[in-house]
């Protein structure tokens, strides 16, 4: 997340706490990610999870955890040099499973691979797995835009003349979606954009096309 942060374009937020701890902290962070486009995402940083975690603990971890839950992508972040990665992955996935989380798109980011692989083949993507160090500071804009592209991928295209009296879905847009292209008109606002699809459902009065 601190890598991401200082990659953003609005690097005003505040760090989280970095420490070599189970659990250092239960809270959820959440910090916004401004590309140098102006796109923009919400990243939400929850708790590690561990292998058989008891179910009274898993409740009491729910509200922590609920933010993956309601994520449209999940980044599991994994130590590529530990040799039971594998095991820790798995783990992830059954708790993702069992907070009903297991079907949201997930990208797979392996860091510390500077110390399994040599630095000149990073970054490197396989699928969903993104082969990254940030120690190196390699591959941190690479992820930033393969999230992007991801969430790209689920938003809806609209094409709309937008009333001025109705000028605040411009910077919604700006901020949920990725504007392709913008005009002022007499009119209004003439806009191409791809955007989620409750807030296209909600631009539909001022569809082009309907």
């Amino acid at each position: 997340m601190n890598a991401l942060l200082a990659l953003s374009k609005e690097n005003q937020a505040e760090g989280v706490e970095e420490k070599d701890m189970l659990f250092a902290t239960l809270d959820t962070t959440i910090r916004r990610i401004v590309q140098e486009k102006g796109e923009e995402f919400l990243l939400a940083d929850t708790v590690g999870f561990i292998r058989s975690l008891p179910d009274k603990l898993l409740d009491a971890f729910h509200s922590t955890l609920e933010e993956a839950v309601e994520a449209d992508l999940i980044l599991q972040v994994v130590d590529y040099s530990d040799e039971n990665y594998q095991k820790h992955m798995d783990a992830t996935l059954d708790t993702l499973k069992k907070l009903e989380a297991g079907h949201i798109p997930m990208l797979y980011v392996m860091n510390k691979c500077d110390k399994v692989l040599p630095l000149e083949e990073l970054p490197k993507l396989r699928g969903e797995k993104l082969y990254i160090s940030v120690k190196e500071k390699l591959g941190i804009k690479e992820l930033v835009e393969k999230i992007s592209q991801v969430l790209s991928a689920g938003l809806k295209q609209v094409d709309i003349l937008l009333p001025y009296t109705a000028s605040a879905y411009e910077s919604r847009i700006r901020s949920e979606g990725k504007l392709l292209s913008l005009s002022y008109e007499e009119e209004g606002i003439l806009i191409s954009a791809k955007v989620p699809a409750a807030l296209e459902a909600q631009l539909e009065i001022y569809s082009l096309t309907k």
